[in-house]
């Protein structure tokens, strides 16, 4: 084991001093591979084992270490690989464990052969990691939505799941920092509401997101979106090649909400 654990901090540190002259990643840019990172290990694992709750455990150990792995290196590039690495280790390790039918597998076992193999004796530096004491909240919120949206759709979540990230993942970045609580609220209200109104309610969480990020004013805009008919986004999400400016639901928004 510290042979494996010097060999893998061996190899991080080398790529670490090649990259040690490239730009900070930024937030956004961060935020949107802590979504991959989710996404990805929800799907691979869920398309090999077949097991729901092997997916979430795989979710929560792969997030852990991606959080720790991007707090020790500028290399982003290494550490979405080794964040992918990590997903191809657990699912190898449960089938594995499955083939010399071991039912009872223990996680502590688990996660100490996945840290090995990955990211060996390297620890979390929080001072370091800025976008995840930044971001944190937003993490959490995203998390926990991502795996409500894969217990429910399961077979269907990797179609969904990028209509999503590419419908709303850029909004509610920007929106993040002076409106938690409507993120919260949208999110819950999704949650909340029955999964077949999962296009219809996505679809509604952007335009008012966007119409938010305008006008500042959430009474009005949910009076204006109340009282307007827009049942035909039940069938399709929004078209995420459009520029949203240039969305008819948009535009008939901001020619038609009266702000006084």
């Amino acid at each position: 084991m510290e042979v494996d654990n010097k060999e893998i901090l061996d190899f991080i540190n080398k790529k670490n001093k090649e990259s040690i002259n490239n730009p900070v990643i930024s937030s956004k840019e961060y935020f949107f591979s802590y979504m991959n990172v989710i996404s990805n290990s929800l799907f691979s694992s869920y398309n090999e084992l077949s097991n729901i709750e092997f997916s979430i455990i795989s979710k929560n150990l792969i997030t852990q270490l991606f959080f720790i792995f991007s707090s020790y290196t500028n290399n982003h590039k290494l550490t979405m690989f080794m964040s992918e690495r990590a997903i191809l280790l657990f699912n190898e390790y449960i089938k594995v464990s499955k083939s010399y039918q071991l039912d009872n597998l223990n996680l502590i076992d688990i996660k100490t052969f996945i840290i090995n193999k990955t990211i060996g004796p390297i620890k979390f530096k929080l001072n370091y990691n800025n976008h995840y004491s930044t971001y944190f909240n937003l993490f959490n919120l995203m998390d926990h939505f991502f795996e409500y949206l894969f217990i429910q759709l399961k077979d269907t979540f990797k179609f969904n799941i990028f209509f999503i990230q590419s419908i709303i993942g850029n909004v509610v970045f920007r929106l993040y920092e002076s409106n938690l609580t409507f993120i919260k609220n949208e999110i819950d209200r999704i949650i909340n509401s029955p999964i077949n109104d999962l296009i219809y309610n996505i679809n509604m969480f952007k335009l008012k997101s966007e119409l938010l990020l305008k006008y500042n004013n959430i009474e009005i805009i949910e009076d204006f979106l109340n009282n307007n008919d827009f049942s035909d986004l039940r069938s399709n999400y929004f078209n995420i090649d459009e520029q949203f400016s240039e969305n008819k639901y948009f535009i008939y928004s901001i020619n038609n909400i009266k702000l006084n």
